[in-house]
């Protein structure tokens, strides 16, 4: 075998809506469906087809050679199907109990190969499983991409061409902030147009309220000096009646005149102060005026020129707003699916496969549990199979239930050579077991007296000879007088086992007419009285059809109180069946565990439609296989057996 290698990666999977139920028991069932549903969804995806397509062309194992060399692959680029069926045998899902874990072992002929494909085959079913989730998501976020990355390049372009048109226009725009917080935009031509404007209207007004109070001005100092003057006059008038009434030199009088030289200084310095201060004035007014009216002027100038341009500017001003509000809708969308993805996947990797120390088959240890195993399970069913099969005799009461015979008697296994010994020790089993079948015989109830017995079978060698033999002595052992006759003019079988002589004087030469009477023999080791066969040159059918077998059986019953024969077997030959007919009784030898059912039944209907008196039957050779029926034949003695017996 070949030495395969195994690895185990370890996932973990949990349900996104796992929770528990509070609403009662049927929905407690119910949830506990589904997720018996879900988690048998997902071991068989974990076993799927799709995951090993999915492997093939993720690790390109149709051109990786370490794979290619550990599956003995040819050079040539095999079939991805190939691929596929060689991985979905080679991996194994195995659901942890009572967890969410799940073993996912790989084998291979190579370690470190075996490692690569568990950890592979777990992170494509978790790729599959989050494509799966968010499969719209992720090909929405790659759409936003592809279009973000368009609307930036054209928001770039777009912006370039606005700053290079206001740069070779001079347009400089400026943003300021209300206090309301509102954000206005000028160029800073309209600023310094509007700055200059402001300043002119200041000044006009500075201008006009001058002359207003120039002209003021006058007429406030054109009172004052008539009241100033008419003040020098009254004093005037007041030193002249002074110095008439009191003298020039009185002190009143002089009084009034430093009050008159005073008041002639101050009339004439109010008048050259009022006059200079105004005047300046609005000579002041007038040329701030005059020089913020012609910066005004250029200023508007250059404005009015800037117009026409400004009609291009709005333009590309309005595509950079467009292309900008654009762009930031569809960033806002970006982050909006990405926070939509931030859940992550419901499954996870636990534990990664490593590298096998050493390999995990073959097993010495189990393959042999498994030979083992198999050999016994080989073995129960061939034995049933052969013992379905089998029509033998397993139990002797089959006898009674399939054939309507009577059980005479039960003789367990003994080879050919030990039957002498073992029909001369009256302890043995061999003699006891027929010296119950002689029991048997001896005491059953008949319509007339059974001196005459013929033992036969259905084929040769299944016991009848050894039986007849074992059976005549036993009734010589109670003192009767028994004869046993080798009636088997084909075989010999009895006339063999008892190494009869070839003196040619045997019950051939009686039944042929060669002898007036059998020769008849002494077997002093059994208690009985033989006539035996020696010539195989013989014609039973013809021998047997005579007279004389019966003459026979009239004289020899005068002279024994038993006659035993040992007759031919049944099938094939008409021999047993013409001489049932020249004795009382048959009795018909089974050997167990051989033959068959049916050539028993069709040997004892032979037998029947001569109407032949079948006695019973004895079942011979019985060996340890009839243990299981109770017919072990040990008898407690503790003896075994070995092969044959004829």
């Amino acid at each position: 075998q070949t030495p395969l290698y195994r690895s185990t990666s370890q996932i973990e999977i949990s349900r996104v809506d796992a929770g528990v139920s509070n609403s009662g028991t049927s929905a407690d069932v119910a949830g506990e469906e589904r997720d018996f549903q879900y988690y048998n969804t997902q071991y068989e995806l974990l076993r799927s087809r799709a995951i090993a397509a999915r492997l093939v062309e993720a690790l390109n194992l149709q051109q990786d050679q370490q794979f290619l060399e550990a599956y003995d692959l040819t050079a040539s680029e095999p079939a991805g199907s190939t691929l596929t069926n060689i991985l979905r045998a080679s991996v194994t899902v195995e659901p942890i109990e009572y967890s969410n874990l799940v073993n996912i072992t790989f084998e291979s002929p190579h370690p470190g190969l075996s490692a690569r494909l568990a950890n592979a085959w777990a992170n494509q079913f978790l790729e599959m499983n989050f494509e799966t989730r968010f499969g719209d998501t992720l090909l929405a976020r790659r759409q936003l991409e592809e279009q973000l990355e368009e609307m930036r390049t054209e928001l770039e372009v777009s912006e370039s061409r606005l700053n290079a048109y206001a740069t070779s226009n001079e347009i400089i725009v400026l943003e300021d902030t209300t206090e309301a917080g509102e954000t206005t935009r000028s160029t800073i031509l309209a600023g310094q147009l509007g700055t200059v404007g402001q300043a002119l209207e200041s000044a006009t007004i500075r201008r006009i309220a001058a002359e207003s109070a120039l002209r003021a001005g006058s007429a406030s100092e054109d009172t004052r000096q008539a009241t100033m003057e008419a003040r020098l006059a009254e004093a005037r008038a007041q030193l002249a009646s002074v110095r008439l009434t009191f003298g020039p030199d009185h002190t009143n009088a002089r009084a009034l005149e430093a009050e008159i030289a005073s008041l002639r200084g101050s009339l004439q310095n109010a008048d050259q102060s009022a006059t200079g201060s105004v005047a300046s004035a609005v000579r002041q007014a007038r040329l701030e005026e005059g020089e913020l009216r012609s910066r005004y002027e250029t200023l508007k100038g250059r404005y009015l020129a800037q117009q026409g341009t400004g009609v291009e500017y709005g333009i590309l001003e309005r595509e950079v707003d467009t292309n900008r509000q654009i762009y930031d809708a569809l960033l806002q969308r970006y982050n909006q699916l990405g926070v939509v993805g931030t859940s992550g996947n419901n499954m996870s990797l636990v534990e990664e496969a490593l590298p096998a120390a050493g390999p995990y088959r073959p097993s010495l240890l189990r393959n042999l549990l498994i030979a083992l195993a198999c050999a016994f399970a080989l073995g129960i069913a061939l034995v049933y199979l052969s013992d379905a099969l089998d029509q033998s005799i397993r139990d002797p009461e089959d006898v009674s239930k399939q054939f309507g015979l009577p059980l005479i008697g039960l003789i367990p296994y003994t080879d050919a050579e030990h039957v002498a010994d073992e029909l001369s020790n009256r302890s043995s089993i061999i003699s006891e077991a027929y010296s119950s079948a002689r029991f048997a015989l001896q005491f059953d109830n008949h319509d007339r007296p059974i001196k005459s017995l013929m033992f036969t079978s259905t084929r040769p060698a299944e016991g009848k000879t050894s039986s007849s033999l074992a059976i005549a002595k036993s009734f010589a052992d109670i003192g009767e007088r028994v004869v046993l006759i080798d009636f088997d003019l084909r075989r010999r079988g009895l006339s063999k086992l008892l190494n009869m002589g070839r003196d040619g004087r045997d019950l051939g030469s009686f039944l042929s007419g060669e002898e007036a009477i059998p020769h008849i023999q002494r077997l002093d080791d059994y208690g009985v009285d033989f006539i035996g066969l020696c010539r195989k040159e013989l014609d039973p059918v013809t021998l047997l059809a005579k007279p004389r077998v019966s003459a026979l059986m009239r004289s020899l019953a005068d002279r024994y109180d038993r006659i035993i024969v040992d007759g031919p077997p049944i099938l094939g030959l008409a021999d047993a069946v013409q001489l049932s007919r020249s004795v009382d009784g048959v009795v018909f030898a089974i050997q167990a565990n051989a033959g068959t059912n049916r050539s028993v039944r069709r040997a004892l209907g032979r037998l029947l439609d001569a109407d032949a008196q079948v006695l019973g039957a004895i079942v011979t050779k019985l060996d340890q296989r009839n243990a299981a029926y109770g017919y072990g034949y040990k008898y407690g003695y503790g003896y075994s057996y070995g092969s044959e017996e004829t």
